[in-house]
């Protein structure tokens, strides 16, 4: 990003955040997570559906295995159950550099719709540096967790926004006063 982009887009985040000795702050957390949920256009890129007959956990385990060599993140509703555990998951989000044949191991493609795994090759490059960012604090191989809450809004349900509360109250309650 040039420079000009960044200031840019700190000039759009207004009072959320401070510019201080360290670096940037964020005042207002909670508003950021917000303005993330409403305003991401997605990650972009290619995606492909799969379908499992095992657990959730079980299918993001296995796509992350079928990638051991590649450089995965792990979110949706698997994510979520490491973030704050709530729901019954239905689909597992799995990002990847290159593109993934889970064939093999067990899962067919199918539609958006039938889906219980996405595995998601994104144009947005920003997903592996916020999950760096994250795994100080978190697990190995998670995205970053609005990513995750976002992935879980996407994925729907009747219990979705109670999920992404949950995710939201647990990652920022040491942020929140």
């Amino acid at each position: 990003m040039s420079q000009v982009a960044i200031s840019n887009a700190l000039r759009a985040l207004d009072t959320a955040v401070t510019r201080e000795t360290g670096g940037w702050h964020a005042l207002r957390p909670d508003a950021l997570w917000e303005q993330f949920l409403t305003k991401y256009p997605g990650p972009q890129g290619i995606t492909s559906y799969w379908m499992g007959l095992d657990s959730i956990t079980r299918q993001a385990q296995a796509a992350q295995d079928a990638a051991a060599e590649l450089n995965v993140l792990l979110s949706g509703d698997p994510a979520a159950d490491l973030i704050a555990p709530w729901r019954m998951g239905r689909r597992a989000v799995v990002y990847a550099q290159t593109g993934l044949d889970l064939a093999q191991f067990g899962f067919s493609e199918t539609t958006r719709e039938n889906a219980t795994l996405e595995c998601v090759v994104p144009a947005d490059p920003t997903i592996w540096s916020t999950a760096r960012a994250w795994t100080s604090t978190g697990s190995g191989w998670i995205a970053d967790p609005v990513l995750v809450a976002w992935d879980v809004q996407r994925t729907g349900g009747p219990d979705a926004a109670d999920a992404v509360e949950r995710i939201r109250r647990a990652v920022l309650a040491g942020w929140l006063p």
